[in-house]
């Protein structure tokens, strides 16, 4: 376990964005690469081996493990930079944590808590959007935004067949044709049903 030789602010100046609670991915991003190529990331991820404060000398006597000091030395860099790199909002809710491992988890579970009730507001502007006044296109859009919206949180997977559905049940009376597509063998895609709404509409016109 080699001591770190580049200084904190040096590696400070690596993350050119701070953890502030609502950017935990990025962040992790930005810090876990240099942990890597360091050999640092146990200390974050918890699989180091914490070595004997003492170990014995001659004479059988308890003298200090060099092991262990340099594994403090280590430590306390990199606990101090990943406390470097958070705005001084989250490092308030992170104070008083004792290992770099507890700062990452908590930063974790956190994040994912906002994710999680990010996913559940959207599943349901899912589920009670309707057209309404919306224009076709319109309503289109808001329904692929959601669902591209959900597709990018971790975890969460929306498919094509789940936006159709959705869409037609957010379809008022005006659209009552398009039960006959959904109850077909074979559904459309969104792509598909996009093109038939659309050429509806334009046929409306005439």
């Amino acid at each position: 376990m080699a001591a770190p030789n580049i200084t904190l602010s040096n590696v400070t100046d690596l993350v050119s964005v701070k953890m502030d609670g609502t950017n935990f991915f990025q962040w992790k991003n930005q810090i876990y690469p240099f942990l890597v190529s360091q050999d640092l990331v146990s200390h974050v991820d918890g699989s180091i081996i914490l070595p004997p404060r003492t170990i014995v000398g001659d004479n059988d006597a308890q003298i200090p493990n060099p092991e262990y000091v340099q594994w403090r030395c280590t430590y306390q860099f990199v606990f101090g930079w990943i406390n470097a790199t958070l705005t001084d909002f989250v490092s308030a809710q992170t104070f008083g944590l004792p290992t770099a491992r507890d700062v990452r988890v908590s930063l974790e579970e956190d994040f994912q808590q906002q994710l999680d009730a990010r996913a559940m507001h959207l599943r349901l502007e899912l589920q009670t959007l309707k057209k309404g006044e919306l224009s076709i296109a319109e309503y289109l859009h808001k329904m692929k935004s959601i669902i591209d919206a959900l597709n990018s949180i971790e975890g969460e997977v929306v498919t094509d067949k789940d936006l159709v559905l959705a869409v037609f049940s957010g379809l008022g009376p005006e659209y009552s044709f398009t039960t006959a597509i959904l109850n077909h063998d074979t559904r459309p895609t969104f792509y598909n049903l996009r093109v038939r709404l659309f050429s509806y509409k334009q046929r409306l016109r005439f």
